[in-house]
């Protein structure tokens, strides 16, 4: 790292993530500045790797307070380090690849039903299959919605230990007809998918703050999701019409109840809609995060002693 900062002029290391841990250990010993972003619960990750990340940054920013308490209470550390600071929306990628959402679908959506959607790569941790009992709750009140998950990774012809078993519970809740999983979108396809969204549910069991769930938000999506299993959760709870989108940890049942007056009162939507936009264009902006950011290097570019 020291040979490094001679050749290129290095004033400072920005990481991106506790997977970084060797750059900042390397910043560290060549006595280089580092502010150093991390992204990941503690739970699932390396605790060597995110205890180095702690100790030898100069400054660690974390997304949300809930994602700050996680690294409290798994490894400890110096809260003078402490930022918390929601990273801004970065626009997706304008791709002219790849096919339209309604391309996968198995039907078309009809005009009088109410499209649900929940994004990510089909894994346990997004939890794709709470996404599905939510739905398969919802579904028994009001047969009108469409639920869609968008995400690469559903194999349930070949991985036996997930995929097949969220076929499995589709197809058995007799539902087939109103919950399908279709793969990733490119950029354009995936705006187009918002824009025709009427909700959003974040099932993840554990996730930072979700790009997806930026996106969606800064198209007005309403979005309902579980409490203490997201960073999205502590900037809904300021709002007074936002917080009512927050159920108990994964509790399915709540979720769909959410779910289903929401799609029962186009006016309450609306003002959903509404204030969902007002929060991501005042909160999640990329121009004032990226100043924000560079303002903490300047602050150790300072105070570090070279």
């Amino acid at each position: 790292m020291t040979r490094v900062s001679q050749k290129f002029g290095l004033d400072a290391v920005l990481t991106n993530s506790v997977e970084c841990a060797a750059v900042v250990r390397a910043a560290s010993i060549a006595r280089i500045p580092c502010l150093s972003l991390i992204h990941e619960f503690s739970e699932y990750s390396d605790p060597q790797r995110l205890i180095d990340t702690l100790a030898r940054a100069d400054k660690v920013v974390f997304s949300s307070e809930i994602l700050a308490q996680s690294a409290r209470s798994s490894s400890g550390f110096d809260d003078s380090k402490l930022v918390i600071l929601p990273q801004g929306r970065s626009d997706p990628p304008v791709s002219s690849k790849g096919e339209s959402y309604t391309a996968y679908l198995t039907r078309p959506i009809e005009a009088q039903e109410i499209l649900c959607i929940g994004c990510g790569r089909v894994e346990m941790r997004k939890g794709p299959d709470l996404f599905i009992s939510t739905a398969i709750a919802a579904l028994r009140r009001n047969n009108k919605l469409r639920f869609v998950w968008v995400g690469d990774g559903y194999r349930p012809k070949s991985d036996i230990h997930y995929g097949f078993w969220l076929k499995d519970q589709i197809l058995r809740s007799g539902h087939d007809n109103n919950i399908e999983i279709i793969p990733a979108l490119s950029g354009s396809h995936l705006v187009d998918l918002f824009r025709d969204a009427g909700i959003m549910l974040l099932s993840s069991r554990l996730d930072p703050l979700p790009n997806v769930a930026l996106d969606a938000l800064h198209e007005g999506v309403p979005i309902v999701c579980f409490d203490r299993a997201s960073g999205l959760v502590e900037y809904f709870q300021t709002d007074p019409v936002l917080k009512a989108l927050v159920v108990p940890y994964l509790d399915t049942n709540a979720a769909s109840e959410t779910i289903c007056n929401l799609a029962g009162d186009a006016d309450r939507r609306s003002a959903v809609s509404e204030r969902s936009v007002r929060l991501a264009t005042s909160l999640f902006n990329m121009s004032d995060y990226v100043k924000k950011l560079n303002g903490h290097l300047a602050d150790i570019r300072k105070g570090k002693v070279r």
